[in-house]
């Protein structure tokens, strides 16, 4: 990730940082393509006190823009790391975004399984690929106030009242080159019961973002979370970066319309068995995992491509854990074959 974008502490206040690194993304002017490589570059990113106080407006005043696209088209790399003192796990996701308006479709591609999200204007549905099922998403009361985004926008709630502008420096691209405008955005925090009476309480989180100034995309962003917990708490670190995007040509509206033929609407997907677990994901790639070992390593699933893997899940921080609670996958990394 940019050192641009990350955050030197999620309680303290926030650095103005070096820029080391940002994303390159070629241009292609005939299909208005952008395909995202890496490159480096230096710049400071300099603080301004007078466009930290009008960094509300500005946000509005960029997700307008965003909104009179005819149409968005937008691959981002995604990253997700939570780290305690029983080690580090890793997972990546690729984040495909259509947008036309107020109207969105996500796509989630893993290991794991494809998800898509979708709003149509009114109502969210989750649909799981290659399933029968989809859930109308039940908004709290204090969400109906306002629309859904998708992940990138809007994976976590953010105190948009006290965002400030840290700077503004180019998105990278290869030609012709944007502005971009770095805020600084906290998250909210929350609390709820976890184990017993023990409280499970985030106690600082911000997020930073890269956002196009001509047209109110987002290029890149990365949240830092601290958590607090029973087990002695955790950090929890998330980054979109772009790969590629497409805008200025009207959307498919079929992308942002359910397709219901064939599938029924239940109030929550069925819990997946064995057999389901088969089915969906046998014989597809194993997602990639980068996780700390009993020794105290870091292994990443990418390096043991072609050797025969087995991982067994247990509970951290537990001595003896019953054999029905625990989990075993064996597959040909690169490869799920059994589970």
């Amino acid at each position: 990730m940019p050192t641009s974008l990350r955050n030197s502490n999620v309680n303290g206040r926030p650095r103005t940082a070096l820029v080391e690194s940002c994303p390159r993304v070629q241009f292609n002017s005939e299909h208005n393509v952008y395909a995202c490589v890496r490159r480096s570059c230096s710049m400071a990113i300099v603080s301004n006190a007078s466009a930290e106080q009008s960094a509300g407006k500005l946000l509005n005043d960029l997700k307008s823009k965003r909104e009179t696209l005819s149409g968005v088209h937008q691959e981002f790399e995604s990253t997700n790391t939570f780290t305690s003192t029983h080690g580090t796990q890793t997972s990546h996701q690729q984040i495909v975004v259509d947008v036309s308006g107020k109207k969105w479709r996500e796509r989630s591609v893993s290991g794991a399984g494809n998800r898509v999200r979708m709003f149509d204007g009114n109502d969210l549905f989750a649909i799981e690929e290659e399933d029968e099922e989809y859930v109308r998403v039940k908004r709290k009361d204090k969400d109906k106030e306002k629309d859904p985004e998708p992940a990138p926008y809007g994976s976590f709630d953010l105190d948009w009242a006290k965002a400030k502008e840290l700077g503004r420096q180019p998105c990278g691209f290869a030609t012709p080159d944007h502005t971009c405008i770095v805020f600084d955005v906290p998250v909210k925090g929350w609390a709820h019961i976890g184990r017993g009476t023990h409280i499970v309480r985030m106690t600082g989180g911000v997020s930073r973002f890269a956002i196009d100034s001509e047209n109110g995309l987002l290029i890149q962003s990365n949240t830092q979370l601290t958590v607090d917990d029973e087990r002695g708490g955790y950090r929890h670190e998330r980054t979109f970066v772009l790969k590629g995007m497409q805008y200025g040509k009207a959307s498919d509206t079929a992308l942002f319309t359910l397709a219901t033929t064939g599938m029924r609407e239940v109030k929550e997907f069925t819990k997946w068995n064995a057999g389901q677990i088969r089915k969906q994901l046998a014989g597809k790639p194993a997602p990639e995992l980068e996780v700390t070992d009993i020794k105290g390593n870091q292994v990443s699933l990418s390096a043991l491509k072609g050797k025969t893997v087995l991982l067994d899940f247990g509970l951290p921080g537990v001595r003896h854990v019953s054999p029905t609670r625990r989990c075993w996958m064996i597959f040909t990394a690169g490869t799920q074959t059994k589970i």
